[in-house]
């Protein structure tokens, strides 16, 4: 039975309108952490966790905020980024990590929302799985759509590196890349790199079981766990798109079109419960890819949507604010390598 630690059962997702959603081509994202701060009294700055009851108390009017209780945006009353505007909430990586939250980028345990994000202060255990479901409800019933920030490409003490290392998971030094595929990025001589985790192996097989069809045969064990993780996330909490960290981490581009598909096949099954042709399910997914030197295969063999486009802020930003852009001689030319930039495509 799905229950969080204390026994009490966590419901199902509720029966969101797809319909409701805002399509690919009108959202409005807002990428936000869960690492929050705010100045006491006493002044200085205070640091702590935004927990998911935190980020449904700037959706719903009658929610109220729990560690971030006393600022106004979360106080009864406020709906804030309903005012703002937004129609989709990019969650800064929800998944579980055993340090202490920064930024999420150093996930442990995939198959598990955050513990720090589902314990609010004064609770003696979380209720990570409840809450996240009631967050993404509240999204879902003002018109918002949900994507989850995946860390693909590698874990910072997950199971499987003290399980069975060497089936799951390669560790080099990068000034020293053994012959290995899983040791290598898709730019010609380079190297992946771990950011201070261990990266995932993606190539290599071994003959072992595969949990997404009960067998035993020749497979990477890493992609198995991976596409278990991208089914349980979409099936229990509903996510409508996915934001992919550092692609080149992930260095394998049929393995990141076959978690995507993944995902959007279980999107596809849900707007068919509901009545929705794949047309408009699939107008309603999207899966972004986080690499800053803009690797465009990924797009043209299909394997994601989108980009993300740093470059294309870098013009974006001062053109709104009708300024010219670093190093650029005038607004006009802000303006013309702001379009260039944001017609990147197939």
């Amino acid at each position: 039975m799905p229950c969080d630690p204390d026994g009490s059962p966590v419901t199902n997702p509720e029966a969101d309108a797809m319909k409701s959603l805002p399509t690919n081509n009108q959202m409005v994202i807002y990428e936000l952490p869960e690492a929050w701060t705010r100045q006491p009294r006493g002044g200085g700055i205070e640091r702590g966790v935004g927990t998911f009851r935190d980020i449904q108390a700037l959706v719903e009017s009658d929610a109220e905020g729990a560690n971030f209780s006393d600022l106004g945006v979360t106080a009864r009353g406020n709906t804030y980024l309903l005012n703002l505007g937004i129609n989709a909430v990019e969650l800064l990586p929800p998944a579980d990590r055993i340090f202490s939250r920064q930024w999420g980028y150093g996930t442990s345990h995939f198959l598990a929302p955050d513990f720090e994000l589902g314990i609010p202060e004064g609770y003696t255990w979380p209720t990570a799985n409840a809450d996240l479901r009631r967050l993404v409800g509240a999204f879902h019933r003002h018109g918002i759509r949900f994507f989850d920030d995946v860390v693909l490409g590698f874990a910072r003490e997950g199971p499987y590196q003290h399980i069975s290392f060497d089936e799951f998971h390669i560790q080099f030094d990068p000034s020293h890349p053994p012959n290995d595929p899983d040791a290598w990025s898709s730019r010609p001589n380079e190297v992946r790199h771990d950011w201070g985790s261990k990266l995932f192996r993606y190539v290599r097989q071994c003959h072992t079981y595969d949990p997404t069809d009960g067998t035993v045969h020749d497979h990477a064990p890493a992609r198995a766990f991976m596409y278990t993780y991208v089914v349980r996330w979409m099936l229990d909490f509903h996510m409508d798109g996915l934001r992919l960290d550092s692609v080149e981490t992930v260095a394998n581009w049929d393995f990141v079109g076959a978690f995507t598909s993944g995902a959007r096949n279980a999107f596809r099954a849900r707007g068919q419960a509901q009545g929705i042709a794949q047309n408009d399910a699939d107008a309603r997914f999207l899966s972004v890819g986080e690499e800053l030197n803009l690797p465009l295969d990924l797009i043209r063999q299909g394997q994601v949507d989108a980009l993300w486009n740093d470059n294309f802020r870098k013009f974006l930003r001062p053109a709104l604010l009708g300024q010219n852009a670093d190093g650029e001689p005038s607004f006009e030319w802000t303006v013309r390598k702001a379009i260039v930039l944001s017609a990147l495509r197939k």
